[in-house]
C-alpha cells in the first residue's frame, strides 16, 4: 500500500460517525461523572484552621511546631497560658482566700523553674516580704480576733518556710568555689533584706496592742533575724576561706553587722527574761498553793515538759515548777554564748562569733517558746 492509499484512508475516517444510541449512553456517564467532581468535600474546622494558620506563620515556626520539642512547648504554652489568669487573679490573694493555694503554688513553681542558688534565695527572701504584705492587710482587716489570729499565723508560719528555704539554698550555693563571688553577692542582698524585713515586722509588733498578734510577729522576727545570721556567715566563710575578696569597708562594714546582730539578740534575751519573772510569780502562787492548776493540759517543750500524766494537784504543781526552774537557767545560758560572741568578734574571728550568735539566738528562742506554753496553761484555769 502506497503513502498515498494511506492518507486518503485516514480522510475518510473524518467521515465516520458513531451509533446514536452509544452517544447517548456515553452523554450520562460523563455528566454523572462531572457532577460528582464539581461537588465540594466539606473540609473540618481543625484542617480550614491549619492551612489558614500555615499561610500565616512562616514555614520555620511551622516546621519547629511539627517536631516532638515543639509540640511540647506548645503543650507547656498551652498549660501556662490557661493558668496564667487563675495566677494573676490570686495576686492580692490572703491567708484563708480560695485562691491563696495558687498563689503559694505559682510562686513554688517560680522558684523550682530557676536553676541558680543564688537566685533561689533572693527569690525565697522575696516571697517572706510578701508574707509580711499579708500580715499587714490582715492586721488592718475587719475579720473576727479568731479568725484574724489564724490567718496571720498562716502568714507567718509561710514566712518562716520561706526564710528557711533561703538559708538551705545559700548552703547550697556555698558549695559551689567557681560561683563564689556570685554567692556572697546573694548572700548579702539576703543578708539586706531579711534586716530589713526583721526591723519593719519589729516595727509591726511595736504598734499592735494584740498580745497574740504581737507573739506572732515576734516569732516572725526571729526567722528574719535567722536568715541575716545565716547570710552574714555565708559572707564571712567564702572569705576566710580566699574564694571572694572582701575589701576593707566591707569587712569593717561586715564586722559593724555582727556586733549589731550581737546586741539585738541580748535584747531580746532581756525581753525573755522579763516575761520569766512575770511568769514565775504566777506560777509560784500555784505551786504555793494559792491556785488550783487546770485540768490536764499539753505544755510543749524540748526540756520535758510533756503531756499531763495524772497525779495529786500538789504533784502537777510541783511538775510546772520544776519545767519553769529549768527554762530559768536558759536566759543566763544565751547571754553567756552572746558575751563569748563579743569577745571572738574583737579577735578577729568572725566566723565563730557568728556561731555563738546563732546559738544564743536559738536558747532564747526555747525559752521564749517554754514561756509561751505556760503562758497559754496558765490562760486556761481563768
Amino acid at each position: 500500500m502506497t503513502m498515498n492509499n494511506i492518507i486518503e484512508q485516514l480522510k475518510e475516517l473524518k467521515n465516520i460517525k458513531p451509533r446514536r444510541d452509544w452517544v447517548e449512553s456515553q452523554r450520562e456517564v460523563l455528566l454523572s461523572q462531572i457532577t460528582k467532581q464539581n461537588v465540594a468535600k466539606p473540609q473540618s474546622f481543625l484542617v480550614n484552621s491549619w492551612f489558614l494558620t500555615k499561610s500565616l506563620l512562616p514555614g520555620g515556626f511551622m516546621r519547629f511546631v511539627a517536631r516532638p520539642v515543639g509540640v511540647l512547648t506548645m503543650v507547656i504554652l498551652f498549660v501556662f497560658s490557661s493558668g496564667l489568669l487563675g495566677v494573676n487573679a490570686s495576686r492580692k490573694s490572703l491567708p484563708g482566700d480560695f485562691l491563696y493555694s495558687v498563689k503559694r503554688s505559682s510562686e513554688k513553681m517560680q522558684v523550682s523553674l530557676t536553676m541558680k542558688q543564688e537566685k533561689k534565695a533572693i527569690l525565697h527572701v522575696q516571697f517572706a516580704e510578701e508574707r509580711v504584705k499579708e500580715i499587714e492587710t490582715l492586721a488592718h482587716g475587719q475579720n473576727q480576733p479568731e479568725k484574724k489570729q489564724a490567718k496571720i499565723d498562716m502568714a507567718v508560719n509561710g514566712l518562716k518556710e520561706e526564710m528557711g528555704e533561703a538559708q538551705k539554698t545559700l548552703d547550697k550555693a556555698k558549695e559551689e568555689p567557681k560561683k563564689a563571688q556570685k554567692t556572697i553577692e546573694a548572700a548579702k542582698k539576703v543578708d539586706n533584706m531579711a534586716a530589713a524585713l526583721s526591723e519593719k515586722i519589729a516595727q509591726k509588733k511595736t504598734e499592735t496592742t494584740d498580745k497574740e498578734i504581737a507573739k506572732s510577729l515576734e516569732t516572725a522576727v526571729q526567722a528574719a533575724d535567722a536568715a541575716s545570721v545565716k547570710a552574714m556567715s555565708v559572707i564571712v566563710e567564702k572569705h576566710e576561706a580566699g574564694e571572694a575578696e572582701l575589701s576593707k569597708e566591707e569587712i569593717k562594714q561586715t564586722i559593724d553587722k555582727i556586733d549589731n546582730k550581737i546586741n539585738k539578740v541580748q535584747q531580746q534575751v532581756n525581753a525573755s527574761a522579763e516575761e520569766m519573772k512575770e511568769v514565775s510569780k504566777t506560777v509560784e502562787n500555784i505551786a504555793g498553793g494559792e491556785t488550783k492548776l487546770p485540768p490536764p493540759n499539753a505544755l510543749l517543750g524540748k526540756e520535758g515538759i510533756g503531756t499531763d500524766t495524772g497525779g495529786s494537784s500538789a504533784e502537777k504543781n510541783q511538775d510546772l515548777s520544776d519545767k519553769l526552774q529549768k527554762l530559768k537557767t536558759k536566759p543566763g545560758a544565751a547571754g553567756q554564748k552572746l558575751s563569748e560572741a563579743k569577745i571572738l568578734l574583737n579577735n578577729g574571728d568572725l566566723s565563730s562569733a557568728i556561731e555563738m550568735i546563732k546559738q544564743g539566738a536559738e536558747i532564747n528562742e526555747e525559752v521564749r517558746q517554754g514561756v509561751e506554753t505556760i503562758n497559754k496553761v496558765l490562760e486556761n484555769k481563768k
